[in-house]
């Protein structure tokens, strides 16, 4: 794992947090955490990063075992929202079943994806929670008007307009008395996002999965991890959940044949997409990769930049900001497999920057700019 920067004011809450968040935990790093934990100066920094990337009840798991009088007291502080996730999630469960039950009286396939199945597939073998505050629900595009009037009916309403379900894909909306917010999707990412798999090969990788006390229909282990990786990326891999998400996943799954998880990846245009996911699972959190999967993380330069900048942000070596569209069509750009994709992407967003060329604003803005600093000086 990276170092953390120990010149940070919060140095040693992002280190603790790294350890704990580790799915596999060795006597030396439950040593190493008591350490810190009864060192710790302030626990409001590392409880509120906890909270902020929603890895709590993980924080809390491990340092329930790792002893010493520091991590007892920081258990005790987070045992309350523990305890209330816990609940919640017992809620949406009984909540998913309902919407299940009326969507299938519609005749509407749906598939469950993301926090609660990740939960039960990636956390739940390993005795560990995951955080999860709404249900996404994929449904083919035929059957999306339908699905969306089904649970209007059920007491849900639109968040949003048509204009924003266009642009992303999906529509999000919220249960009357606010308890539940269901994401429902045709595809997993905005249209032109890089490496989101097509529609038709998502139904075609469906398998049923054991979900509280029915089967649901879910994406493979494959796919699974794909989509992991394309969440992260649509959130420029921001949150240690997205992270945790992967590492996780791949602890419980000892069967991963990645050559063919490789060739799927480069089918679906997608290589760079999961180079970059496993390059910061690994930088970030020690997750093993085999040799030729490494030695393809370091040889790719993008990855390579992308990952060491998200670590960073993580590791409080450079700090976390929202980035302007500038960095967002960079980002992009340099996710993109091949030269050939990337091109077509370039010529898909110039209409935007030579919009912005010429536009009446930017040049009296400009022209204010030199009425005012004639010589260039802003002192």
């Amino acid at each position: 794992m990276m170092a953390t920067n120990r010149n940070h004011p919060d140095a040693l809450a992002r280190e603790l947090l790294l350890l704990c968040t580790r799915p596999e935990q060795a006597p030396s790093l439950r040593t190493r955490m008591a350490g810190i934990a009864d060192s710790m100066p302030d626990w409001e920094a590392f409880l509120g990063a906890a909270r902020s990337h929603k890895v709590l009840p993980l924080a809390h798991r491990t340092l329930c075992g790792a002893g010493g009088a520091g991590a007892t007291r920081a258990c005790a502080a987070m045992q309350r929202h523990v305890r209330a996730l816990r609940l919640n999630h017992r809620f949406m469960d009984a909540e998913l079943e309902r919407l299940l039950d009326v969507l299938a009286e519609s005749a509407v396939p749906a598939v469950v994806f993301k926090g609660m199945v990740l939960d039960a597939m990636a956390f739940a073998p390993l005795g560990a929670t995951r955080e999860f505050g709404d249900i996404d629900l994929l449904v083919h595009r035929y059957d999306y008007a339908s699905a969306k009037d089904t649970l209007m009916r059920c007491g849900y309403r639109m968040l949003y307009g048509t204009e924003h379900e266009e642009a992303v894909g999906q529509a999000q909306l919220m249960r009357e008395d606010g308890r539940v917010s269901v994401d429902l999707h045709t595809r997993l990412a905005p249209r032109r996002f890089p490496g989101a798999p097509p529609e038709e090969a998502l139904w075609s990788r469906v398998i049923d999965f054991p979900l509280g006390r029915r089967t649901v229909k879910t994406f493979d282990p494959d796919i699974t991890l794909l989509m992991v990786c394309l969440q992260g990326a649509k959130e420029r891999w921001t949150w240690l959940s997205r992270v945790c998400d992967l590492a996780w996943l791949l602890a419980v799954r000892g069967d991963v044949d990645w050559e063919v998880l490789m060739r799927d990846a480069d089918r679906l245009g997608s290589r760079r997409l999961l180079l970059l996911g496993l390059a910061l699972a690994h930088r970030v959190l020690d997750t093993a990769v085999p040799i030729g999967v490494a030695r393809a993380c370091d040889n790719d330069r993008s990855v390579n930049a992308l990952a060491g900048r998200a670590a960073d942000r993580f590791i409080g070596r450079e700090p976390r900001r929202d980035l302007g569209i500038q960095d967002r069509h960079r980002f992009h750009f340099h996710l993109r497999d091949g030269w050939r994709h990337r091109l077509v992407y370039v010529a898909s967003i110039t209409p935007l920057y030579l919009r912005a060329a010429v536009s009446p604003q930017r040049w009296l803005r400009r022209g204010h700019r030199l009425l005012a600093h004639p010589h260039g000086h802003r002192d």
